[in-house]
């Protein structure tokens, strides 16, 4: 159940990251940057919260909001 739960997130940010670069990136490279991070961070918590893994929700938490402040 687990390999099912991370393959349809996989495929959710795989989706989700196509159709964004294409119409974000002749708008502005930042937003479409921002908008993939978005994509991917949403499509692993939706798998955390899924298996019940409240400490790996925790942890991308985290993981992410590290990744954002060496950005700005």
């Amino acid at each position: 159940m687990c390999v099912f739960i991370e393959a349809l997130a996989a495929f959710f940010a795989i989706v989700m990251r196509f159709l964004g670069h294409s119409l974000l990136v002749s708008f502005s490279p930042l937003l479409s940057i921002l908008y993939i991070g978005g994509v991917v961070f949403v499509s692993h918590m939706v798998a955390c919260v899924l298996q019940g893994s409240l400490l790996g929700f925790l942890y991308m938490c985290f993981l992410h909001a590290t990744c954002l402040a060496e950005v700005f």
